[in-house]
């Protein structure tokens, strides 16, 4: 297995099922079953939510890959924030 399809299963993994051809992933088994409220509960004071330590987990992918390894536009600019 070449160093490519090592990273790209391992990326697989970290996302929802639809990224990767309808295969169950890591995310999908542990917040699948959770409703919108559960995702969005602050869990005491001072902590995040779920869904916001998700959106930036994805936000700095965004940064480190398309700006940093891959020198080209993030995916999130000003058309996605306008929308």
């Amino acid at each position: 297995m070449d160093l490519a399809r090592f990273f790209f299963g391992l990326h697989a993994g970290t996302h929802a099922g639809e990224v990767y051809e309808g295969r169950m992933s890591g995310s999908d088994r542990v917040f699948g079953g959770l409703s919108e409220a559960q995702m969005r509960v602050r869990p005491g004071p001072g902590l995040n939510s779920l869904v916001w330590l998700l959106w930036h987990m994805a936000r700095t992918e965004d940064v480190a890959v398309n700006l940093v390894v891959a020198a080209r536009p993030q995916v999130f600019d000003e058309a996605w924030r306008g929308a």
